[in-house]
């Protein structure tokens, strides 16, 4: 298992969610703007596994885009974003 620091450190790097709490504290996700909202949301207990289908890939890498517009390059909303989501990926 990967210490928080290095998981902090490759999150940082390649622009995307810390995969665990204690590596979520790490300062510099906190100076992210919006980065609560993402973390709330993996906090949620209603928060569950997305089932794989076939726009899985798809979906992952649209979310990874909103993940990196929002906390890393503009002053997006994450609701704005992830609504265009949910309405591009709903049936």
């Amino acid at each position: 298992m990967m210490s928080p620091e290095i998981v902090a450190e490759i999150s940082l790097a390649n622009t995307m969610l810390p995969t665990s709490q204690t590596a979520a504290e790490d300062t510099r996700f906190q100076a992210i703007p919006y980065i609560d909202v993402f973390l709330d949301l993996l906090n949620n207990p209603s928060t569950r596994f997305i089932p794989l289908f076939s726009d899985s890939v798809k979906l992952n890498a649209t979310m990874h885009e909103v993940e990196k517009t929002t906390l890393y390059e503009e002053n997006r909303t994450p609701k704005a974003l992830l609504d265009e989501v949910q309405t591009e990926f709903t049936p």
